[in-house]
């Protein structure tokens, strides 16, 4: 038989670093990640304290500072903003960069630094 998790048990579930939520089902439903099922008596706000940080080690002092650029577009109509996060994660507001996690634009920017 299933665990069905209440607020006494939720604590058992492991900390994690992922997206906390709960999905309900007809007659079911489940906390995410963890695919647990639980009763009604839990909250999303209950499940937040197995919720941890993910922390970055910074390696160097270049990946100490953030950027924020404005790139054009190719065809020049549009503008994206290119930004370096604190720990060295790049990332683009273009379209591009959201279906394949790389663009040029991310490219251009990185050859100024």
């Amino acid at each position: 038989m299933t665990k069905i998790y209440n607020i006494n048990t939720i604590k058992e579930l492991p900390k994690t670093s992922r997206a906390i939520l709960i999905v309900n089902l007809p007659n079911k439903r489940y906390a995410m990640p963890w695919w647990a099922l639980i009763d009604d008596s839990i909250s999303l706000s209950d499940l937040k304290i197995l919720e941890t940080k993910v922390l970055y080690k910074i390696k160097n002092k270049e990946e100490s500072k953030e950027i924020n650029e404005y790139v054009t577009s190719s065809k020049g109509d549009k503008e994206y903003t290119v930004t370096k996060s604190i720990g060295g994660l790049w990332s683009c507001t273009c379209e591009g960069y959201g279906f394949r996690r790389r663009c040029r634009h991310i490219d251009k920017v990185k050859k100024k630094y």
